[in-house]
């Protein structure tokens, strides 16, 4: 099987939430932030379209006693308070990872294959990972996506990560209600983005 990884992915294996979460899977289900949730039942998926909200969101899952190591190497960009670490309480298997769209792990990881399946009638390139030894996935039809979720959409979305240079491929054009909308300089196409106003105020 797989999950859809579009845009940012938080990728949690499903063993790990039932060995581990403090509260088991379904505190675990109470704690997932948006609807962008989707699972094989090997692997969750939850998706994010600012690094902000993703970070957030780990630092629950860690709080929760679920490990993330290491991180990517942007991490540090986008937290500035990151959990202490307690080497005599890490475990040798890591539970989550986060995987871009375009690029697949931002991190290092044994446990999952991510891979793009062309649907060639549609034009699109659709992203998706799945657990490694987990059974195998031949087509999209076997990918579990989220609730609502069509191909129709995902061919709409356009998902700047944080890899890319936005700041010389993006200008800014203003800010409409919880969105900050941009212009794509070599396109001539607009792009929404999340502001940092629309920031959950508690943790999620």
């Amino acid at each position: 099987m797989a999950v859809l990884c579009e845009a940012m992915s938080v990728i949690i294996r499903c063993d790990s939430i039932e060995a581990y979460y403090a509260g088991g899977r379904r505190t675990f289900d109470t704690d997932i932030p948006n609807n962008t949730v989707c699972t094989d039942n090997e692997l969750v998926r939850v998706g994010f379209m600012v690094p902000d909200h993703l970070v957030q969101y780990v630092e629950t899952l860690q709080a929760r006693g679920l490990q993330f190591d290491p991180p990517p190497a942007w991490w540090s960009l986008w937290n500035s308070n990151p959990l202490p670490l307690d080497p005599n309480f890490v475990r040798k298997v890591d539970d989550i990872v986060v995987v871009d769209q375009h690029r697949g792990s931002t991190s290092p990881c044994d446990w999952v294959e991510f891979r793009k399946l062309q649907f060639v009638s549609d034009e699109l390139t659709v992203s998706m990972c799945s657990f490694v030894g987990g059974k195998e996935i031949s087509d999209g039809s076997e990918m579990a996506v989220p609730n609502g979720w069509t191909l129709e959409q995902a061919k709409s979305m356009r998902f700047q990560g944080p890899f890319e240079d936005a700041a010389t491929k993006l200008e800014f054009l203003r800010k409409q209600d919880t969105l900050n909308v941009y212009r794509e300089i070599e396109s001539g196409k607009k792009v929404f983005i999340p502001s940092h106003s629309s920031l959950p105020s508690n943790n999620p």
